[in-house]
């Protein structure tokens, strides 16, 4: 302690000498000795004196020295610039020493001052402020008003202070006080419920400060604020049980009637009530149980200026609160949730509130949560529930029908409708009171942004309101009669543009639940007005296959486009590939395929699933216009085009369709000339016949063939054709010497069976080589056939053996056995199961396709054994 007093001394003295020493070395022209060190002078620059009066001319004269007095008589103004290396006056140097000041100067000792600041009696006093807290609480809590309005924000802080946890204390100043929940030590909880209940205690007295034009509307905002982050466990929110009655009074009608556009008291309130009930079903009991308050929780005054920033803005931050509050209580008493569905405050939110979901997007949450509990049908209903039930339905539907705008509250249409469409009556209902008009405009607003907007993500709500078209169209088409239904679908306006919009969905940009949703709304379209849609469908379709057959620089293929060893992206991701227009896009492209069929089974599947609804669409649309006997030569064109494009995918559907038209006596056999006048017709069967010999092995395919391509064998039959025919049968002689017959019999029955339309024409001669190759291929296939045979056999011999020898076992070897078999009957099961869930994966496949994937070794040899044979009769009539 000794030498810290020499220090400070020692540097005392220095510190005189250094002040000493530069008062003396200061300029004499510029010490005024008659005036204060205080006194500053402020020398200016100038180069006039027209600003001096003649009045001044006198004081001018009176000046003294270098300067001239200013017009306040104090101001000295100087005539010549001042030195400009000149030192800073005395008066700006520090002049206050360091070191205690006052009574702490004899304080020498750390513990003292710490004594001194902090007496002991520190924590007496604040214990005595937390007994005192309420009427503490009552004087500033509540005191700020005018200028004091920092008063109450400070008081909430030095309460907070109080509770001895630092997180807690923290978290108070904290932008974002949700979501947390600090752990506190028993003492610290203590004094918490200490301070919790104090203010709780002041509910009462809070009443006193509503009127606004006294107090304003923000009185109570940092009371609630304090109250809510106090409550911070199930515990504090129990505590407010007993002090319920106190806040509804304070609620109603003190904020709930007046009509305030942004009454902030208001909403802290409910804040708060909304957080201390939730997940607090002891706290709604007790609103439920007050007959006041279920009769008039309902009336609140709210203001929906959806133009007004500041209310909107007050909006989006109470009503989820209000409506969180009442949607509690709903989920407590079916008594409350068939009251407040007639009330006719909650349909004004329906129809003012839930239609600006970006404005309100919590609160029109949770007025969808209230209007599913409002619909939802309990097992114990009564009737009157039931008539309730079915009241506000009706009454809401016809709300939106009324208020909604197609063009812009689609995401509120989808909610609504997903949640009051039940029943046919319901979707009828819409139907009949304009509610079709609505959805198409929705689907044409959602099909712009889908192309246009870039950062819009659309596809959920468009794949939401085609669901919706589908039910109400199939509920058209099933519950009215043709001529009703069609009526509806033509006197609804726009219908023309959706159906082209429809179709230009299809194309391999969109998902898989998009295209099938389409061609589900298209098929309703065509089943319900057939001619119509038919004239807009058909020349659109046909032209775009058409345009792509001709088109060099096709359009790239889209991200769902099937591809090998890749997986589809995930519907409605960001970052989705678009078009560059709308456009339909269902051709197979032969050149871009992967591999052949049968080569990657899994691709083949995924190709089938892409292309297969789509087929299938083709194939209702022509059959209709059979029945109807209307079948326009642009509606073969298009049969005949998709049927070519198919060629590699091996697909049923074209000549399943000409093989049912040519059994059918009653249909025109005219169509049949125009299709195989159709140059598209051609070009099926030269693949057929050139690239996919293999489809030739579709028992379907080839029947129909047989059936059609005597009648276009001389167009098809060129002499290029038949060169690469003769070379075909001239590369099997070769060859049939080292063939593996097992492998390959499936490939080598599609090239003879496309021989035997050849050779079965009257264009064609089979070359005498051919005979010859066919004995020595017939051969080979009987022993094969023969070996498959034997080998079948004598595991059928093995097994027999093995059960015979199970027989004579001794007890416990036949225990072991049948455990064993059992074992083995199990995976075989299993086997079995599973082979049978894979075999019915594919629900769109045909049902050739099937029997495709089954056939064996066996299968496929005597497949190919009665092929031989057919040529073989084939050969030898021809020679």
């Amino acid at each position: 302690m000794a030498s810290y007093e020499k220090e400070q001394e020692r540097l005392q003295k220095l510190m005189e000498e250094c002040l000493q020493s530069n008062e003396e070395e200061l300029p004499v022209d510029y010490c005024d000795e008659g005036e204060e060190d205080a006194v500053e002078l402020e020398v200016h620059e100038t180069d006039s004196e027209q600003d001096i009066s003649d009045n001044e001319e006198d004081v001018l004269q009176e000046s003294v020295g270098l300067f001239f007095i200013g017009k306040d008589q104090t101001t000295k103004w100087g005539k010549h610039c001042p030195i400009k290396n000149m030192r800073t006056r005395v008066e700006n140097l520090v002049t206050h020493l360091p070191g205690p000041k006052g009574i702490v100067k004899t304080l020498r000792n750390p513990l003292a001052i710490w004594q001194y600041y902090f007496p002991g009696n520190v924590l007496q006093i604040i214990r005595e402020l937390i007994l005192r807290i309420a009427h503490w609480c009552h004087c500033h809590i509540y005191r700020g008003h005018g200028l004091f309005e920092s008063w109450e924000i400070a008081a909430g802080y030095l309460l907070v202070s109080l509770v001895p946890s630092s997180p807690f204390r923290q978290g108070f100043r904290a932008t974002h006080r949700l979501n947390r929940e600090p752990q506190l030590s028993t003492e610290a909880q203590a004094v918490l419920h200490q301070i919790y209940t104090a203010l709780l205690r002041l509910l009462s007295a809070a009443k006193h400060y509503t009127d606004m034009q006294q107090h304003g509307t923000m009185k109570l905002t940092t009371y609630f604020a304090l109250l809510m982050y106090c409550c911070i466990s199930r515990t504090e929110k129990l505590m407010f049980g007993q002090y319920f009655i106190q806040l509804w009074h304070l609620f109603h009608p003190k904020l709930s009637e007046p009509s305030i556009p942004a009454y902030h008291n208001k909403q802290a309130l409910l804040a708060f009530w909304n957080h201390v009930c939730t997940d607090c079903p002891e706290n709604v009991q007790l609103m439920l149980q007050n007959a006041h308050v279920t009769k008039n929780i309902a009336f609140n005054y709210i203001l929906a200026d959806h133009d007004d920033q500041e209310i909107v803005m007050y909006n989006r931050a109470m009503l989820p609160a209000y409506y969180g509050l009442l949607r509690m209580m709903c989920q407590q008493s079916r008594v409350f949730t068939r009251n407040l569905s007639l009330h006719q405050n909650l349909q004004w939110a329906f129809k003012n509130i839930t239609p600006h979901p970006t404005q309100y997007p919590q609160a029109v949450e949770e007025l969808f949560k209230l209007m599913q509990l409002m619909v939802m049908k309990h097992p114990d209903a009564t009737e009157s529930e039931q008539r309730d039930i079915y009241t506000f339905r009706k009454t809401t539907l016809m709300t939106y029908l009324q208020c909604l705008d197609g063009r812009t509250s689609w995401g509120t249409l989808i909610s609504a409708f997903k949640i009051l469409l039940e029943s046919n009556d319901d979707k009828l209902y819409v139907v009949y009171n304009g509610g079709l008009q609505i959805v198409f405009e929705s689907f044409q607003n959602l099909h712009v942004m889908l192309h246009e907007a870039t950062a819009c993500h659309v596809c959920g709500d468009m794949l939401d309101m085609l669901t919706i078209m589908q039910d109400l169209m199939q509920c058209i088409r099933m519950y009215r009669d043709n001529k009703d239904a069609r009526g509806i679908l033509l006197t609804t306006k726009d219908w023309l543009e959706v159906l082209r919009k429809l179709a230009t969905l299809l194309n391999t940009y969109n998902p898989p639940e998009m295209r099938s949703l389409c061609i589900d709304v298209l098929k309703e379209f065509i089943v319900i007005m057939t001619p119509e849609a038919m004239q807009i469908l058909v020349p659109l379709l046909s032209h775009c296959h058409s345009a792509f057959q001709d088109s060099q620089d096709a359009v790239p293929l889209g991200p769902y486009f099937p591809r090998r060893g890749h997986s589809l992206p995930v519907v409605a991701s960001k970052g989705i590939a678009r078009p560059l227009r709308p456009m339909v896009q269902m051709t197979v492209p032969h050149n871009q395929l992967e591999c052949s069929r049968g080569v990657d089974p899994e691709y083949d599947l995924a190709l089938d699933k892409f292309y297969t609804p789509y087929h299938d669409f083709i194939d209702m649309m022509f059959r209709l216009a059979v029945n109807n006997d209307s079948v326009p030569e642009v509606l073969i064109n298009l049969s005949a085009v998709v049927g070519f494009e198919a060629v590699p995918l091996h697909s049923t559907y074209f000549p399943k369709l000409w093989l049912d038209i040519l059994k059918a006596q009653h249909i025109d056999r005219k169509y049949i000339s125009m299709l195989t006048s159709c140059n598209y017709f051609v070009d099926y069967v030269d693949a057929v016949l050139l690239d996919e010999r293999s489809a030739l092995t579709v028992d379907i395919i080839y029947e129909f063939l047989t059936a059609f391509f005597p009648k276009v064998s001389a167009h098809v039959l060129s002499e290029q054709t038949l060169t690469m025919i003769d070379n075909t049968v001239v590369s099997l002689s070769e060859q049939v010497a080292s063939f593996d017959i097992v492998k390959i019999a499936k490939r080598l029955a599609g090239d003879l069976r496309a021989l035997i339309l050849v050779y079965s024409s009257p264009e064609a001669a089979p070359p005498p080589l051919l005979q010859n190759t066919l004995k020595q291929l017939q051969n080979k296939v009987k022993q094969e056939i023969g070996k498959i045979d034997v080998k079948k056999d004598n595991t059928e011999e093995k097994r027999v053996a093995k059960k015979d020898s199970k027989s004579v076992e001794s007890p416990s070897s036949s225990k072991n056995s049948e455990a064993s078999g059992e074992t083995t009957n199990k995976v075989t099961a299993k086997c079995d199961s599973d082979s049978e869930a894979q075999s019915t994966s594919c629900s769109d496949e045909s049902v050739s396709q099937r029997k495709e994937k089954r056939n064996g070794p066996l299968e496929d040899l005597k497949l190919l054994e009665r092929t031989v044979n057919e040529l073989m009769e084939i050969v030898n009539k021809e020679a």
